[in-house]
């Protein structure tokens, strides 16, 4: 399972990417084994984005999902804030997108700053289905640990490198909350990131190909090891600062579709095979994999 999350605002400077990327067009877009849409999910933040591009997002089969409503830094946050960040958030997407709240049901921390027992209290009293905002994984490459699979909070995560590798990880048991972690990736010359387009790329004459070779690399980790899905985590400003990773990221994600078992998938979407595991041969029949 292949998810691509975009984090933070929505707006003209940036709709057309994802416009151009998930085409309107069911002729153009890339298209899952059973003949669906590939899906993103969108960690969206409040006070500069437009709401009416949201909901467009969200009418086109995408996942939205809170990422706070000021995106400040959580670090001062007491659990008041947390509630009103992410509840808040909530409630503005649900009612711009006329969704029910509970189809808004992940959040990722602005920054990936996490808050510790206020922020995840509040996910699971607010009844949150999962949270994106942890990564781990070895920060060398050659490391022979697998990519880890999403967990549940039914123990406090240990504050290591495979699990919640930040500070003011969750102390308690939170049962109904599960955790969908950032896994380190790993650039073209073997330096680690938390996110997708956090990794360095050498010099400035960055290639498609460069970009290509970048995700392959990454996927096939998870591919050829243990098939714990593959996250493609950014933010569109990585477009502009990459310029060829657009283009790059499209014909990969074209060409990974070729594939009859990879599907392009929302983290909510993943959640309910996890949760309900079925053959390959069924996974089609997932109702939220159908369209």
């Amino acid at each position: 399972m292949v998810l691509v999350t975009f984090d933070d605002y929505v707006t003209r400077a940036n709709f057309h990417f994802y416009d151009d990327l998930f085409p309107r067009a069911l002729s153009d877009v890339v298209k899952n084994p059973n003949g669906c849409p590939a899906t993103a999910t969108f960690f969206v933040s409040g006070t500069h984005t437009n709401m009416t591009m949201v909901k467009t997002l969200a009418d086109r089969g995408h996942e939205i999902a809170s990422h706070s409503h000021t995106h400040g830094s959580p670090g001062t946050w007491s659990r008041q804030d947390w509630d009103r960040e992410i509840q808040g958030m909530r409630q503005n997407l649900a009612h711009a997108c006329q969704l029910p709240a509970q189809k808004v049901c992940g959040m990722r921390a602005p920054f990936l700053e996490l808050g510790g027992d206020d922020q995840f209290s509040v996910l699971q009293d607010r009844g949150f289905l999962y949270d994106s905002s942890m990564f781990g994984g070895s920060i060398t490459e050659d490391s022979s640990a697998p990519p880890l699979w999403p967990f549940t909070l039914h123990y406090p995560p240990s504050t290591s490198q495979t699990v919640c590798d930040q500070s003011r990880c969750p102390g308690r048991s939170y049962p109904q909350i599960w955790e969908v972690p950032l896994i380190r990736q790993y650039a073209l010359d073997g330096r680690s990131c938390a996110m997708t387009d956090g990794c360095p790329f050498a010099g400035d004459d960055v290639s498609k190909d460069d970009v290509k070779r970048y995700l392959r690399k990454n996927f096939d980790r998870h591919y050829n090891r243990n098939r714990a899905p593959f996250m493609i985590s950014l933010h569109a400003t990585w477009f502009t600062n990459v310029p060829q990773s657009y283009q790059g990221l499209q014909e990969f994600l074209q060409e990974v579709s070729s594939r009859s078992d990879v599907w392009q998938v929302t983290l909510t979407q993943m959640l309910d095979w996890v949760r309900h595991p079925v053959p390959l041969s069924r996974v089609g029949e997932i109702p939220s994999w159908q369209c």
